[in-house]
């Protein structure tokens, strides 16, 4: 996934707090195409795309 998605230029934006309570933190996404947001970033993010994954 995480190649794939820095392949085509994607980036993940992942909530603070869930990544948190399931062990993930910023060292772990260290060079993959990922950073942590706060929820405001994240609302203003999904505002304003096309589509949105969620889990």
């Amino acid at each position: 996934m995480w190649r794939a998605t820095h392949v085509g230029r994607g980036w993940f934006h992942l909530s603070d707090s869930s990544s948190a309570g399931r062990g993930l933190d910023k060292a772990e996404l260290r060079g993959k195409p990922a950073e942590m947001a706060m929820p405001e970033v994240l609302i203003e993010l999904a505002a304003g795309a096309d589509t949105v994954p969620t889990h």
